[in-house]
């Protein structure tokens, strides 16, 4: 079944929230606090997947609704200066601000070698709408643009040998490879393809 984009549920606003453990003497409850709040607007909403950590800290994550163009982005939250201080939330990627670009990223991000970020959609991509694996590449200098490449994109087709809409984190094996999971498709057209993504296109390990 095709994911549609029509009637996404109204973005649900979320934070990212950390539990600071209290020391065992104590035996207190741990303290919770607020990192960031998003507004459900061009910062995103429904940020339900794990955060990986970069260098220095920093946090990466996504949302999977809202954002410019309402399907989505990919941000930053780097720590304070000092102790006590807030944290700094940075959309580094909008999701369908451009033609062929994925949609609606329901997974967790895979963190690779140089900080590059790895992640599929569930939708959106060339050339069937249908999801995608995409990288996202840091910027060489502080403070500059991330790149975000589309690895590849799904073709829609039901009973296909690479099946469609990729779900769940991917893993990166010791060459490089990326494997991961469609949600539909394959020879049975179900759930459960598994799949590599390399130097080429994917290539199917199971169904």
């Amino acid at each position: 079944m095709r994911v549609s984009r029509a009637g996404q549920v109204p973005a649900l606003l979320a934070c990212a929230l950390i539990l600071a453990p209290i020391a065992k003497s104590q035996k207190a409850a741990p303290v919770l606090t607020t990192l960031y709040s998003f507004g459900g607007t061009s910062d995103g909403a429904d940020p339900e997947t794990p955060l990986v950590f970069g260098r220095g800290g920093v946090l990466y994550g996504t949302t999977r609704q809202q954002g410019s163009a309402l399907y989505g982005t990919a941000f930053s939250l780097s720590p304070p200066a000092s102790p006590g201080g807030s944290w700094t939330e940075t959309t580094i990627h909008t999701f369908g601000e451009v033609s062929g670009d994925g949609l609606t990223p329901f997974s967790g991000l895979t963190a690779g070698k140089g900080g590059v970020l790895y992640r599929v959609t569930i939708q959106g991509g060339p050339p069937g709408d249908s999801g995608t694996v995409y990288s996202l590449i840091p910027p060489a200098t502080a403070g500059g643009a991330w790149t975000e490449n589309v690895q590849y994109g799904f073709p829609y087709i039901l009973f296909g040998p690479k099946g469609f809409n990729p779900v769940g984190s991917l893993a990166i094996g010791p060459d490089g490879t990326l494997y991961g999971e469609n949600s539909a498709g394959g020879a049975n057209g179900i759930r459960n393809r598994l799949f590599t993504k390399s130097a080429g296109r994917p290539r199917r390990v199971m169904d």
